[in-house]
């Protein structure tokens, strides 16, 4: 009898270590099925707030891609404006160039206009006797 009482109480004592060992793994289980679901609701979180980063990321290039299409726009007709101006620029000097050269020929100044009156009514006029004239 006191074989079996003792094989009685050393199953009784493997039993209550064997609780006691399942209740420790299923803690730990617990603890990391619980560790492992806050790490996946933690990445989710992330990666819902990384997606939104990455949409601001897009959403600023695009506005920054509109502005620079207009800006360069805006210098392309700047630049339309300005070569249409120096044209015009280029243009008033050129008559102004023509207008200067007209004015210094001989036949517009004061003098220049009296020696080509001059110079007219010397060959206006029929020759001297004896008056050789050059240039006729």
């Amino acid at each position: 009898n006191a074989d079996v009482v003792s094989l009685k109480l050393k199953i009784a004592e493997l039993k209550a270590e064997l609780q006691v060992r399942e209740l420790n793994w299923s803690a730990k289980y617990k603890t990391l099925v619980s560790n492992y679901e806050e790490n996946v609701s933690n990445f989710k979180k992330e990666n819902i707030g990384l997606r939104i980063e990455l949409e601001n990321v897009k959403e600023s290039l695009r506005h920054e891609r509109e502005q620079s299409k207009q800006i360069k726009l805006l210098m392309q007709e700047k630049i339309t404006v300005l070569k249409k101006e120096n044209l015009k620029m280029a243009t008033q000097v050129n008559l102004m160039k023509r207008n200067n050269l007209r004015a210094a020929r001989p036949e517009n100044t004061g003098k220049g206009l009296q020696q080509q009156q001059h110079i007219n009514t010397i060959f206006a006029s029929p020759p001297a006797v004896g008056v050789i004239v050059k240039n006729r």
